[in-house]
Parts: C-alpha cells; structure tokens; sequence
C-alpha cells in the first residue's frame, strides 16, 4: 500500500522540474510517482521538465576501461547513446512531446577526471563534498544555482533535487546549487523543494551515512 491514499497529495504543484545529475535520474527520482499519476488518471494534471545537468558523458555499463577514457571520441560515443535512451525512457513514462528537456552541457565526473571508487557489487562512484571541490566543480556549482534560481522564482512549481545520499560529487553539487539558490531566494521563492532519493546508492547507506544526509 501507497503512504499516499492520494497520489496527487505527494506533489501539489502542477509545474515539476526535476534537476537531473545523470542521464537516468529522472526514472530513479520519479519514475514509481509517475506510474502512480498514470494509474490514476491524473498524469495530464502536471507540466514536466527535466533537466540533464552533467549531460557530457563517457559512462557506459560494464565497460570499466572505456570509463577511463575522457576523449572527445567516446564523450560522442557514450553520450549519444545514453542521451537516447534517456529519451526512450521520458517518452514510455510521460508519452512522446509531453515533455520539456533541457540540457546544461556539463561534463560529468568521469569526463572531469574524478577517480571512480568501487562500491558495492558493481557500482562504481565518485564521491565528493565541499573539502574534495575543485576550482572547475565550484565554477558549475555556481552555474547551476544561477540556472536554479530561475525556477525558484516561478509559482506553482515543485523543484526535485537529489538527497545525494552516499555522496556521488555529481548528485551533492546539483543538491547544493538547488538548495543556495533556493536560501539566496529568500522570501522571494516561490517554487517549493523536494528531495528524491538517490538510486540505487540509497539502498547501500549505512547508519553513519544516513546521518550525513540527514545533518
């Protein structure tokens, strides 16, 4: 059973913008929400956008060594792929055009150089915070919240950020640029926040993690 009896109690707003760090994000932050608007009937009462921050990518799935390489070459390589299946994926939860997409052309942390850490099974990361920034990560923390603000102004608009639970530099600086650009607003914000977990890096926290997210 739902903890919602009314789906459309979760989210109020008719405009949703969900600030994306990856390509599949959006499925991971909204994708259980949607069905449960389409179920219902209700899918049509919302205006959806999303935004794809770190859309420069050379990620691919089980290709470890290719995730190493940074080259323009497998930036055009990997990003085609995945910007399409991102595509695929919005038109099978929301239908083809029903949608906006917007994309910041960031390179994500693999293209920037970060080094991956293995987590759990096969997940790899690149953890980061405030101490682990560097000069380039602090310049699209800034882009961001500038590009976050703008949607912060609007009214009837729900914002979804990432919690960043276990800390992945790409989630905490989409999370962090959400949340200056929403306390520079001050009590000119008109937009509300939502804080999606982060899959599948949400099922791996432990207890000293979960206090992070939470301080």
């Amino acid at each position: 059973n739902m903890f919602y009896s009314n789906i459309g109690d979760v989210i109020p707003e008719k405009n949703i913008v969900c600030v994306s760090p990856h390509y599949d994000d959006f499925l991971f932050f909204l994708g259980g929400y949607l069905l449960e608007l389409k179920k219902n009937g209700l899918l049509g009462s919302k205006n959806f956008t999303n935004i794809s921050t770190f859309s420069r990518s050379n990620y691919q799935e089980r290709d470890s060594e290719g995730n190493k390489d940074a080259s323009l070459r497998r930036v055009q390589y990997a990003t085609g792929i995945r910007f399409i299946e991102d595509l695929e994926c919005l038109d099978a939860l929301l239908g083809p055009h029903n949608y906006f997409y917007r994309v910041m052309g960031e390179e994500e942390s693999q293209v920037r150089g970060k080094i991956l850490n293995e987590g759990e099974g096969e997940m790899e990361m690149a953890f980061g915070s405030y101490e682990s920034m560097d000069a380039h990560d602090r310049e699209i923390l800034a882009r961001m919240k500038d590009a976050a603000m703008e949607y912060m102004m609007q009214a009837d608009t729900a914002v979804v950020l990432p919690l960043s639970m276990k800390g992945h530099i790409d989630h905490f600086i989409v999370r962090e640029a959400g949340l200056t650009a929403a306390k520079e607003a001050g009590a000119s914000r008109r937009a509300s926040l939502y804080f999606a977990e982060d899959k599948p890096y949400a099922g791996m926290m432990d207890e000293a993690e979960s206090k992070i997210n939470d301080d």
